[in-house]
């Protein structure tokens, strides 16, 4: 609640030159959405993002440490594929991330069309032009379902790259 409420101060005392460059919907995502579900959010980055970056350093670190220590050979054969899962780990956060865009592009296009809609909803009422928004309505929501789609289907495999990565070997076999 606090940054929703610092956001929205801060957007009042903007001048009118801002209002120009930025759309209704935009702001309006910016304050009801991306501060609560960003990439993967402020609030995890706050609560648990810092804790795991660390922990999981640490498990590395210890880890390939006492593994060298204890026979250096197969310790270096077991880094072989770590280039490799670093690599499709990137690919994954990335595509994620552009897509997370596109969502957010979705939603405060979605949001500049319902502001538009209903200030102007006597003159749609009065020109009878009810069916055409609803038909720009329908395909607004059609292209979100499958941003939103494609995003939960990306994030299933992050998730499932980032957890089968440390699952323990006997799942595996």
């Amino acid at each position: 609640m606090y940054f929703r409420e610092k956001f929205f101060a801060e957007i009042l005392a903007k001048g009118h030159k801002f209002f120009l460059k930025f759309r209704t919907g935009d702001l309006v995502t910016r304050l009801t959405e991306d501060i609560r579900t960003g990439p993967p959010g402020l609030s995890w980055l706050c609560c648990s993002g810092i804790f795991r970056a660390i922990n999981s350093a640490s498990i590395i670190f210890f880890c390939l440490g006492t593994m060298m220590y204890l026979n250096w050979k197969p310790a270096l054969l077991a880094c072989i594929p770590m280039p490799i899962m670093l690599y499709i780990f990137i690919r994954l956060e990335t595509q994620f991330g552009q897509t997370f865009k596109e969502l957010q592009t979705g939603m405060s296009d979605g949001n500049d069309f319902l502001e538009a809609a209903y200030s102007g909803i006597k003159i749609v009422t009065s020109f009878n032009a009810q069916q055409p928004q609803k038909r720009l309505f329908a395909e607004l929501m059609k292209k979100r379902i499958d941003q939103e789609v494609r995003v939960d289907s990306l994030w299933g495999m992050f998730m499932f790259f980032l957890n089968s990565s440390t699952m323990p070997a006997k799942f595996w076999f």
